[in-house]
């Protein structure tokens, strides 16, 4: 069963869905139909993974579920503060990493022998630095992987490494960041199963896996080291699914390849979006992505969603684009999965 949190106008955290592990943050391991108040907090960012959420309020985190962070294996069925002061955070699986406000980056795990960048054995419950020195300015998360950009622009990765994801001309696993080849200078990344992508200078790159068009480049061989993707125009943002499939927009559209297994990157197709193509119907809007699910919020505050469509369990069901209360929407949240 999934779930989902949200923050309100007061900034209340609300989570509904699968209970597990006090997924919800209401003090129990039960589902929950309708939204319950995860504790008493209030907050300004919320994150959310499959297993845990962590929400911030100024430079205080509080998570909850399987991974809060509070050296504790089996989580907290309740918000509890990390240790530390936070800018920002980035989580993915039973994994949760966080800039400090200095962009320091810490990382933590219920789940032994997890991989989280620190280089020691094993991994911990509470937050460890993450090997190096150097300071971050962004940090994300995706498909079994964590990469941060520094202030130079310069793109560091560790995690799996299986499809060459982590942009170091191999394919080997690294339990410390390694640096991305090129030379290029991000300006953000984008991860997903396999495949990462990261604008430059309003350039997209993507390296990994490429048997389903991920790279972008209109073929199907996988890279270790950053490759160009076909955007036509200048992208001002990159953003990724769950199951290798990317999302950039231009001055003029939104523009989707890779994965296509439910119409996500190709509305109206279930074949691989090989090189990036036009969502019909859409202006450069903002886009989000999430699973095999891709909603663009209109300027005119119209949500509109793609791909796996809420009630569509089949692909078929969800190859179409989708209105959802136009007007009614200023920002979106996503789901856990």
């Amino acid at each position: 069963m999934a779930g989902a949190c949200a923050l309100d106008d007061g900034g209340a955290a609300w989570c509904w869905g699968a209970g597990d592990h006090g997924r919800n943050g209401n003090g129990t391991t039960a589902d929950a139909a309708a939204p319950v108040r995860a504790g008493s907090g209030s907050y300004s960012a919320l994150t959310v993974s499959e297993t845990t959420s962590c929400a911030l309020n100024g430079t205080a985190l509080d998570c909850w579920g399987l991974n809060a962070g509070n050296g504790n294996t089996d989580g907290s069925r309740t918000p509890v503060k990390v240790d530390g002061q936070y800018a920002t955070l980035a989580m993915d699986g039973q994994r949760t990493c966080a800039l400090d406000t200095g962009g320091k980056a810490w990382c933590w795990s219920s789940a032994s022998g997890t991989i989280t960048g620190t280089g020691g054995a094993g991994s911990s419950p509470d937050p460890a630095a993450v090997n190096g020195s150097r300071t971050y300015t962004k940090l994300v998360a995706g498909g079994g992987a964590f990469c941060g950009i520094t202030g130079s622009g310069d793109a560091w990765c560790f995690g799996a490494n299986h499809a060459g994801q982590l942009g170091d001309g191999t394919t080997t696993d690294a339990d410390i960041p390694v640096k991305v080849t090129g030379g290029l200078r991000f300006d953000s990344l984008a991860l997903s199963a396999g495949t990462s992508c990261g604008l430059a200078s309003g350039t997209v790159w993507c390296w990994g896996e490429g048997s389903d068009g991920q790279l972008g480049d209109g073929g199907s061989a996988a890279s270790t080291e950053p490759v160009r993707a076909a955007v036509s125009g200048s992208a001002s943002s990159v953003t990724a699914g769950g199951s290798g499939w990317f999302c950039a927009r231009t001055t003029a559209n939104i523009q989707c390849w890779g994965t296509n297994s439910s119409g996500q990157a190709s509305p109206g197709s279930l074949t691989a979006a090989r090189t990036p193509a036009p969502v019909p119907g859409l202006g450069a809007a903002q886009v989000h992505t999430s699973g095999s699910t891709a909603c663009s919020l209109e300027t005119s505050g119209a949500l509109k969603c793609w791909g796996q469509l809420p009630g569509s369990p089949s692909a078929p069901a969800g190859m179409g684009r989708t209105e959802v209360a136009p007007g009614s929407f200023t920002g979106y949240v996503r789901s856990r999965q």
